[in-house]
């Protein structure tokens, strides 16, 4: 679920950047149509829980037991989208995108605007590789 009130309609007029809720949203509708590629699952990461992993989550035991949770180990590929942010107080002003081939651990970094954004996927990678 994905609750949206009146200013996230602001997001989506012509020139305005996208946050974290319109990126949500639009996960939840791709989901019923790429979660499943045959035997190859799929995860849509919720943006908030990367930037919770990427900026608060410090030890590897809690991040295993997150993992657990999200059942990451039946997935094959999971997409998480990673702000500039460098606190949860800022609000950052691009996103790119990390896919993560959990099965092989092998990481492809999207940015369409080049490496701008490379740094914060490397900060990700470095959490959550195994």
């Amino acid at each position: 679920d994905v609750d949206i009130y009146p200013q996230h309609f602001e997001f989506y007029e012509p020139g305005q950047w996208l946050d974290d809720v319109c990126i949500n949203l639009a996960y939840r509708f791709m989901e019923g149509e790429i979660a499943d590629f045959g035997s190859e699952k799929c995860l849509l990461l919720d943006p908030t829980v990367v930037s919770f992993i990427r900026l608060q989550l410090d030890d590897q035991d809690e991040f295993d037991d997150l993992a657990t949770s999200l059942r990451l180990g039946q997935c094959r590929w999971i997409f998480l989208p990673i702000s500039d942010s460098q606190s949860f107080s800022s609000s950052g002003s691009h996103w790119s995108l990390l896919i993560w081939n959990y099965s092989q651990n092998a990481f492809y970094h999207a940015d369409s605007c080049g490496s701008s954004n490379l740094s914060s996927a490397k900060s990700l990678v470095k959490k959550i590789s195994k």
